[in-house]
């Protein structure tokens, strides 16, 4: 089983607490992510933990370098995007990167923000792993 994580896994894995040490536990086992959610995390780093733009670029590189290629944006991502956000009510951010999972051939997304048990299509499982 391939795994995906959401933005949230990778903000808790900067955390000094038991959310953080499963989500670090989780990353070191290898997975998959998207451009997307290091842009999100990029924002978080800077917003809640006040990073600057030198320690930011260390911590995203640090993230980066526990992946495979992130997974991009493209067009066709951001259509299957849509699509999922309308069938399944969820937010585009959501949805996108599901698609983008979905796109990467992984069969778990990981995330504490959705529906623990919710399937996509048929194929792409969402698990919270603080559940």
């Amino acid at each position: 089983m391939s795994s995906f994580f959401d933005t949230n896994i990778l903000v808790y894995s900067f955390e000094n607490s038991p959310k953080g040490d499963i989500a670090r536990a989780m990353l070191e086992g290898g997975g998959r992510i998207a451009v997307q959610s290091l842009n999100e995390l990029a924002l978080v780093l800077r917003r809640k933990y006040r990073r600057s733009f030198a320690e930011l670029t260390i911590n995203l590189a640090e993230i980066a370098g526990l992946f495979d290629e992130p997974v991009p944006l493209t067009m066709a991502i951001h259509s299957e995007g849509l699509r999922i956000a309308e069938r399944y009510r969820l937010s585009i951010y959501d949805a996108m990167l599901l698609a983008a999972a979905l796109s990467a051939g992984c069969t778990l997304f990981h995330s504490e923000d959705l529906g623990d048990g919710l399937v996509i299509d048929g194929r792409l499982a969402v698990r919270n792993p603080f559940a």
